[in-house]
């Protein structure tokens, strides 16, 4: 227990030492229920849909979207501030934005908010929870479930086309390897083609301004 605590402390002074901003929303009912995102500075990422996982989901954000998420935090006040509207709205699920830098930390909590910037941020965590259960379904087909790669994959289009992915290059090695491997359909190996070179032109080109 003593080493665990050890290496639990380590770990925060770690996570302390650099800005993050950690989002959580509970909403009893959807799915997931739970989501647990952080975001370092540096595009670093984890990701968890369980408040008793250990470790989470890894991931890395491109610089440009990033910088929009700060941006928007540095735009909020970095929490100092109220943004429920104190309105009664459907099952909309507890959000959480939290900052952490230098060892200080401020949160807020909410359920509806009428701030603009802060619904552009809690769409900006919902698009990471959106792409990282894109790329657990991708994974589970390469795993188990070859033929049902080509709807995922159309799911991931969609995706795609309505601009909701996010650190989208994380999708590349499994859109390529689908992509080369004929045991797959030829229709699937197209799509995960097709997919991937949009994720290539578009991390070549970032937009010049981020929602």
């Amino acid at each position: 227990m003593k080493a665990w605590l050890a290496l639990w402390a380590a770990g925060s002074a770690v996570w302390g030492a650099e800005p993050r901003i950690v989002y959580s929303r509970e909403q009893p009912g959807s799915q997931p229920a739970y989501v647990w995102i952080a975001v370092e500075r540096d595009g670093q990422g984890v990701y968890r849909e369980s408040p008793e996982e250990e470790g989470g989901t890894a991931f890395r954000l491109l610089p440009h979207e990033v910088d929009a998420i700060f941006d928007l935090a540095k735009r909020l006040d970095y929490f100092r501030k109220p943004l429920d509207a104190n309105v009664k709205v459907g099952n909309v699920g507890l959000k959480t934005f939290r900052y952490e830098a230098g060892g200080q930390v401020q949160e807020v909590q909410f359920h509806y908010s009428r701030i603009p910037e802060a619904r552009l941020l809690a769409d900006w965590f919902a698009r990471i929870t959106e792409t990282q259960q894109a790329l657990a379904r991708l994974q589970r087909c390469l795993d188990f479930d070859k033929l049902g790669a080509h709807q995922v994959l159309l799911q991931i289009q969609i995706l795609a086309e309505r601009e909701r992915l996010v650190g989208a290059p994380q999708l590349l090695p499994l859109l390529d390897r689908i992509a080369e491997d004929e045991t797959y359909l030829n229709i699937a190996r197209k799509r995960a083609r097709l997919i991937a070179e949009r994720i290539r032109q578009s991390s070549a080109s970032p937009p010049a301004g981020s929602r």
